[in-house]
């Protein structure tokens, strides 16, 4: 488990400070993502009508259930599982944002530039809007390499972000439901070894 000291925190935070300085203000405006970003992706929507009928993004009984029982205790979710909750996912388009979480080739270590972007997550995650809820942590990478070796390698970069959640914003565990998907969900299939393939997404799975 890796421990991020408030040394390193900073550190980070004056290096990410400076990268910014150096390019215009566009630019930086479609990179940046802060917490007020995340929430809005997360938030539980609240219709103005609640219909009597069953919607087709609602989740069915036995969907919840799953949901709900996804995690448990911190455990590592099945292969089954990771296929179920993907197919629910994609299906029922449950609240997700993808986050570019840099790591370095080859390591699941958490690298200074991705620290800013994990403490607008975990300050995200922290507040009142989300506070009460639970969140998948999916692991994705490019491509490249072996495919049990991607798979291995995603599971290790959830860990890491989870861990470093738990540590630095006090975000319990059980609330960050771990999963790596390895290089099965490409975000850009046209280019299976592109930048944007290797990212964390969090997903709502509810209370």
């Amino acid at each position: 488990m890796q421990t991020i000291s408030k040394t390193m925190i900073r550190t980070a935070l004056l290096v990410a400070l400076a990268g910014l300085a150096a390019i215009g203000p566009e630019a930086r405006a479609q990179e940046q993502v802060d917490s007020e970003d995340i929430v809005n992706a997360l938030k539980p929507s609240k219709p103005l009508v609640k219909s009597l009928a069953r919607s087709e993004t609602e989740l069915s009984n036995e969907e919840e259930q799953f949901v709900r029982g996804l995690g448990a205790g911190t455990k590592q979710i099945t292969v089954v599982e990771r296929q179920k909750v993907a197919a629910i996912v994609d299906e029922k388009k449950l609240s997700t944002i993808d986050l570019e979480i840099y790591f370095d080739y080859d390591s699941a270590a958490i690298t200074p530039t991705a620290i800013p972007e994990l403490l607008e997550l975990g300050k995200a995650l922290a507040s009142d809007d989300l506070k009460s809820e639970r969140f998948l942590l999916a692991g994705h990478t490019d491509a490249a390499g072996g495919e049990d070796y991607n798979q291995t390698l995603s599971e290790k970069r959830a860990n890491a972000v989870r861990s470093f959640l738990s540590q630095n914003h006090a975000i319990p565990e059980g609330q960050l439901v771990v999963a790596g998907f390895g290089e099965e969900s490409l975000k850009n299939p046209d280019n299976p070894e592109a930048d944007e393939n290797r990212r964390v997404q969090i997903v709502r799975l509810g209370r």
